[in-house]
């Protein structure tokens, strides 16, 4: 996360917090050209947002990572089907 402001990537629609992250550009082929991930963090409590969006943001990455290894071992795209 940016500068260790854990509540970077949550804004607020009306009442209710929602999560934002940016799809990084190697990746973004992977998720139909989509170039950031948005949810609803389906709570108005600031608290329970900031621990929402946290654990949205390292699954994530890990889910980022598992890609990137993916695509590392197979190169050429050419996965068992």
């Amino acid at each position: 996360m940016r500068s260790n402001n854990r509540s970077a990537y949550v804004f607020r629609r009306g009442n209710v917090f929602h999560f934002r992250l940016r799809i990084p550009a190697d990746l973004v082929a992977r998720f139909d050209g989509r170039r950031e991930v948005r949810l609803s963090l389906r709570t108005t409590d600031p608290e329970l947002a900031r621990y929402r969006a946290l654990r949205a943001y390292l699954d994530l990455q890990d889910l980022f990572a598992r890609l990137r290894a993916e695509s590392a071992a197979d190169p050429d795209g050419e996965g068992a089907a």
